[in-house]
């Protein structure tokens, strides 16, 4: 089902030719054109106060010139106080959209894409940034096929007052099991949501779906306790079953040491 279109807020006199391009949780997004040089952009308009788009802001200082992280061109806030923030136009969408589309990825597109996002993660969480909601709509594809990560209004950095208090906002079927228990997000846990998004490519639908399905406390009790089902036995090559599985294991202990060795392993 389509998302009705919102109307086109009042834009800064910079931006011209502005139309709905989608509607979050927490953002609306819109096409527009730069008068000054012409250029399309996408301009998001956050939904909330001020402290997501602090994060945000944070996170993108922190990680300027990264590769595999879309950039913040331009921010500010609008005339009825929202604040918005400008970055590169996607017309392919994101992951998710191509989903929602029938697009089917192959394994070789997987492992190209998920070594991809791992490397960029990597990179993210050595500078001290932890995504904390990486999932198929926070994914944006290139005309090359390569993907990039948005959307940190919900990144912690080592700069966040409690580190280790919960994280209040996450998706629910990208979420580790110790992140469900309370724990604040990690690396660890940044690492099991790219598996599931890996896992939901390779399967065509999110291997938790049955249990969302059922209902919110099968499907927390699924993800606390149950693990991904045998990939190797649903037609997926058994090293690339073996590295998504070690990537959503229970027990962060029990998965790889790092982004860049599941990387490694996706790329082998």
């Amino acid at each position: 089902m389509s998302v009705p279109a919102e109307p086109v807020p009042a834009l800064p006199p910079r931006f011209a030719d502005a139309s709905f391009v989608a509607k979050g949780g927490t953002a609306t997004v819109y096409r527009a054109r730069t008068t000054d040089d012409a250029r399309i952009v996408a301009v998001k308009v956050l939904h909330s106060d001020g402290q997501r788009f602090a994060q945000e802001a944070e996170a993108a200082a922190r990680l300027l010139g990264v590769e595999g992280v879309v950039q913040i061109l331009d921010a500010g806030r609008l005339d009825d106080g929202r604040h918005y923030l400008t970055t590169e136009f996607f017309p392919l969408g994101t992951v998710a959209d191509q989903l929602a589309s029938g697009r089917q990825f192959t394994v070789k597109e997987v492992c190209t894409l998920g070594a991809q996002l791992a490397a960029t993660l990597n990179e993210v969480h050595r500078r001290y940034v932890v995504h904390g909601d990486v999932k198929p709509s926070n994914v944006l594809i290139d005309h090359e096929g390569q993907p990039w990560l948005t959307d940190f209004g919900t990144a912690r950095t080592d700069g966040d007052r409690d580190p280790d208090g919960p994280t209040l906002t996450f998706t629910i079927l990208y979420s580790a099991p110790e992140v469900l228990d309370g724990s604040a997000v990690s690396p660890a846990s940044d690492q099991y949501a790219l598996g599931l998004l890996l896992a939901t490519l390779l399967l065509g639908e999110h291997p938790f779906l049955p249990f969302a399905t059922a209902g919110i406390g099968k499907l927390v009790d699924r993800i606390r306790n149950g693990g991904l089902p045998d990939l190797s036995l649903l037609n997926i090559p058994a090293p690339v079953a073996a590295a998504v599985m070690r990537a959503c294991a229970t027990e962060p202990g029990d998965r790889f040491a790092d982004c860049a060795e599941f990387a490694d392993a996706l790329q082998g």
